[in-house]
């Protein structure tokens, strides 16, 4: 299930969303965060980018993130919109959106 906030109106979601999608540019696929890792979520359309670390091993295709950020152990993926489709049908996801 697919919950939207927006946090420039000072939305948030609970802890017991542990899975973050935004869409990207062009809209043509999703930026997934989630501390499921790639033997949970894989399939057609996922390509798994790496996971996020304070000090990084790019052997483990992990990616530097700042001290303090909540992201660090989850892990980051490319979706494409049918394999976000498939993907909310599964898990709880909480959709990060922003005022334009």
């Amino acid at each position: 299930m697919l919950k939207m906030y927006c946090p420039e109106m000072g939305e948030s979601i609970g802890p017991e969303i542990t899975t973050h999608a935004e869409m990207a540019h062009y809209g043509k696929h999703y930026f997934v965060d989630s501390i499921h890792g790639p033997d949970k979520i894989r399939g057609v359309g996922v390509k798994y980018l790496g996971r996020y670390a304070l000090e990084p091993d790019l052997l483990k295709l992990e990616i530097q993130t700042h001290q303090g950020s909540k992201l660090v152990g989850y892990y980051h993926y490319k979706l494409t919109t049918k394999a976000f489709e498939k993907l909310q049908e599964t898990m709880d996801i909480g959709y990060f959106m922003l005022l334009n």
